[in-house]
């Protein structure tokens, strides 16, 4: 009977154990999903800076130089948008920074599947 009692006790704390490593490992894999969709979206380094949503064109053209291209469309929710594609090498991929029109600050930074020239 005791020894009974102690298996079902060592059982049951097996079972909790275990619960909780697959609780870790499953906010683990969510974590590194979820960064693993995030690095590439929201910024990207122009020699030893930062260049993020919200950088102005200033510090984008100390830090980068010249973009090798700027467009003007019109984009739907934005109005006016002023394009910047910056070439960062043959090593790496091409950026585009979107501004709004007459605009200081960049709304949004994508990534091309292309790399630079």
């Amino acid at each position: 009977m005791i020894l009974s009692s102690k298996l079902t006790l060592i059982r049951n704390r097996m079972k909790g154990i275990k619960m909780k490593r697959k609780k870790l490992l499953l906010v683990g894999i969510v974590f590194i999903i979820t960064l693993s969709l995030t690095t590439n979206c929201f910024a990207f380094r122009c020699g030893n800076k930062l260049i993020y949503k919200g950088s102005k064109k200033s510090k984008i053209l100390s830090c980068c130089g010249e973009p090798s291209e700027k467009l003007f469309e019109v984009i739907d929710g934005i109005g006016c948008a002023e394009i910047w594609i910056i070439n960062l090498g043959p090593n790496k991929y091409v950026r585009y920074v979107y501004f709004k029109c007459n605009r200081d600050t960049a709304l949004d930074i994508k990534q091309s599947d292309k790399r630079g020239w």
